[in-house]
């Protein structure tokens, strides 16, 4: 079992909307003018809504490139527990309960609801869980690639949304040189954060512990 130390960035639109007031200031906006109250107005939104900001960048290529870059050596129960820890642990910072679900072959290996998840948090799982064993990419880059095609996961691979979800938090167990073997989830959050917690969390493990 290893243990690995997490420093989770924790981003959010209230921070980022102070950062670009300062810079539209310096850049000449002028307090009280309409550009600068319509643009705080579009990032408080985001903040509301659950919308990153910063989550714009992620395109379905830097997706894909990410499940080329946290492939594990070899997976087993020890990893799943150690892991799944460290999953929690990454969670905590966003004050939200979460569900943590890591599944190897289709048998779960770690499951750990906080305190404040119910039954739903459960079916989201399994819908994302779903998603990734069907298309072999994350949840997220599904959801992504298909509105990116402008249409949803339903319209555009005529599969139920009641059994998969495009939306981020689950993400492929690949295996170096086998392939896809099971899924890394997080299910809580905004659908971005859901999936940068497992991205990062998987890549400090994979630095950490099997170097």
């Amino acid at each position: 079992m290893c243990d690995i130390e997490l420093q989770t960035n924790t981003k959010n639109a209230s921070v980022l909307s102070c950062y670009v007031i300062l810079l539209a200031e310096n850049d000449g906006w002028k307090c009280g003018s309409s550009s600068w109250f319509l643009f705080f107005a579009f990032v408080n939104l985001c903040h509301i809504h659950s919308i990153s900001m910063v989550d714009v960048k992620q395109s379905p290529a830097d997706l894909l490139k990410q499940e080329e870059e946290t492939q594990f050596t070899s997976f087993s129960a020890d990893d799943a527990l150690s892991l799944g820890l460290a999953l929690i642990e990454a969670a905590k910072p966003y004050k939200k309960p979460v569900v943590v679900d890591i599944a190897l072959a289709g048998h779960q290996l770690f499951h750990y609801a906080m305190q404040g998840t119910g039954p739903d948090n459960n079916d989201w799982v399994r819908r994302k869980n779903n998603t990734v064993m069907r298309f072999r990419h994350s949840s997220y880059y599904v959801g992504r690639y298909c509105a990116s095609q402008g249409k949803t996961i339903e319209q555009k691979y005529f599969v139920s949304e009641k059994e998969y979800a495009g939306h981020g938090g689950a993400f492929p167990l690949i295996i170096r040189g086998t392939g896809v073997v099971g899924t890394i989830t997080v299910s809580g959050l905004a659908q971005e954060d859901d999936h940068n917690v497992v991205v990062q969390t998987i890549e400090k493990y994979i630095k950490q512990c099997q170097k």
